[in-house]
């Protein structure tokens, strides 16, 4: 394979399929989080009013290779249904139940018309083992084919992708990752009607140096800058969590700023870094 240019891998069908997320060799970027996925999956999607998903897992058993959700109820507003898959061993505090909000298919065909749901032993899924319960085609039990994403112990080269064609409404557009720790990641994509949707991962916006994502456009003079930083969609969440509005000189890692930030739990908050040096008195 080396010496063709070829490297193992998973090759979607894009025209049907949308990639969200993915871990090892099958995490193509950064994907999309919770808000940009559940539009997919319900306004954007192939498969209205509620959508599906599939689960690709090369490391998994034969039958659990590939794995179709399929909703069947409205996913609420402040539930973030990507975090409840991808990371908890729980039904979401009741807004991911098996046979109730979802069900599992081995086909797309099957999951389009509800044929041939998934069963689980005793009739009861086991959300503490996570996505997909220990379920089956038959109903027998089979452990082990989990992959919460904090995991490195459960399965690997893992990807989840939605019922939306790839370069469907949702565009991916750059952002500006900057390192000062080599912690920062993250992307943004943007919908046909403007709204844009970011993900961002990072040691912190903080002190001397800044290490996040940071979807920007360049500006001179007086500005006037709206965003709606409502929520944020954290899976393993910070109090000093932050997302929000930043001016800033420039993309380095120390670049003066200032910024106003809804955090996890320490409500709205201004930063600022007055200048870009060390032990500046105004970096707070």
């Amino acid at each position: 394979l080396n010496k063709q240019n070829l490297k193992t891998g998973y090759d979607h069908d894009d025209f049907t399929w949308t990639f969200i997320t993915g871990r090892d060799s099958m995490k193509l970027s950064e994907g999309y989080g919770n808000k940009a996925f559940t539009r997919s999956l319900t306004q954007e999607s192939l498969s209205q009013p509620n959508g599906i998903a599939y689960r690709a897992c090369a490391t998994c058993e034969k039958t659990h290779k590939k794995i179709y959700y399929r909703r069947l109820t409205e996913v609420p507003e402040e539930f973030d249904l990507l975090t409840n898959l991808l990371y908890y061993g729980n039904n979401g505090g009741g807004n991911n139940v098996w046979n109730e909000d979802f069900t599992m298919h081995s086909t797309y065909d099957d999951a389009l018309t509800g044929a041939n749901p998934w069963k689980c032993p005793g009739n009861s899924y086991n959300y503490g083992a996570g996505f997909p319960g220990e379920c089956s085609p038959t109903g027998a039990r089979v452990r082990n084919q989990q992959s919460r994403f904090n995991n490195s112990g459960e399965r690997n080269d893992v990807a989840w992708y939605v019922n939306k064609p790839e370069r469907h409404s949702l565009e991916i557009v750059p952002t500006n990752v900057i390192k000062s720790r080599d912690y920062a990641a993250g992307a943004a994509v943007e919908a046909e009607d403007g709204t844009i949707y970011v993900t961002g991962a990072g040691r912190d916006i903080w002190g001397n140096a800044d290490d996040f994502n940071y979807y920007s456009q360049p500006a001179e003079g007086d500005q006037t800058i709206i965003v709606n930083a409502a929520s944020q969609s954290t899976p393993q969440g910070d109090g000093w969590s932050k997302a929000g509005i930043m001016i800033r000189q420039s993309m380095d890692p120390d670049s003066p700023h200032a910024s106003v930030f809804l955090t996890g739990n320490q409500g709205v908050c201004t930063f600022m870094r007055s200048g870009a040096r060390y032990g500046d008195p105004n970096n707070k």
